[in-house]
C-alpha cells in the first residue's frame, strides 16, 4: 500500500484574514470587478432615460369650526354666533 502525499492539501487553519491577501485577489480580479459594475451602470443609466417619470403628490386639509369667543368669560362665549362653516371636503380638480 502506497501512502500519496498532498503538500497542496496542507494548511493552517487560521481565522485571521490578511489585508494583502484580499487587496492582492481584488487587484487580480479587478477587470471583472469593473466589467460587472460597468454593465449595471448602462443598465442603470438606461432605465433612468428611457423610464418616464411618474409625479404625485397627496394632501389632506382638515378645517374644524371656529370658536367664537373668549376662554373664561361664560356669558360671552354662551351665545351662540352665526358663523359660516367651510365644507371640509371639496372634490380635487382634474
Amino acid at each position: 500500500m502506497t501512502v500519496m502525499n498532498h503538500p497542496s492539501l496542507n494548511f493552517q487553519a487560521d481565522s485571521r484574514i490578511d489585508l494583502a491577501t484580499v487587496l492582492r485577489m481584488l487587484f487580480d480580479h479587478k477587470t471583472l470587478i469593473l466589467w460587472t459594475v460597468g454593465v449595471f451602470f448602462l443598465i442603470g443609466l438606461g432605465y433612468a432615460i428611457l423610464a418616464t417619470p411618474v409625479y404625485q403628490a397627496t394632501a389632506m386639509i382638515q378645517i374644524e369650526p371656529r370658536k367664537i369667543g373668549i376662554e373664561g368669560t361664560p356669558e360671552v362665549s354662551a351665545k351662540p354666533l352665526s358663523v359660516s362653516q367651510a365644507t371640509t371636503e371639496i372634490q380635487p380638480l382634474t
